[in-house]
């Protein structure tokens, strides 16, 4: 039996899809940079959709890049107004904006 591999897009979808899931598996465990390179990969590998830009902005959220995080979120809802999460994210980057940082430990 022979296992043909994908081709154009369908190779395209099959990466775009693996990145994700690593991204994913790697945001869970709070790996956030890395979870943040797969997203930005898998944006540069196929068609943006709802789902994965709003985990490119969560991501820029939990790295702290605030100014980052709030542009995603709004470029996010005015892609894709119908995707209520991103509302929420949005409003989650605004609110931290105005918080300090906490202070760390030396």
């Amino acid at each position: 039996m022979r296992v043909e591999r994908p081709k154009g897009d369908q190779a395209s979808r099959v990466r775009k899809t693996a990145l994700v899931r690593e991204g994913v598996e790697l945001y869970n465990r709070a790996r956030f940079a890395e979870a943040l390179n797969r997203f930005q990969a898998a944006l540069a590998a196929g068609k943006a959709d709802a789902r994965l830009l709003d985990l490119e902005a969560r991501a820029l959220h939990a790295l702290g890049r605030k100014s980052e995080a709030i542009k995603a979120f709004a470029s996010l809802v005015r892609a894709s107004p119908g995707h209520a999460p991103g509302y929420a994210g949005l409003a989650d980057a605004l609110l931290d904006r105005g918080r300090p940082e906490p202070k760390r430990s030396p």
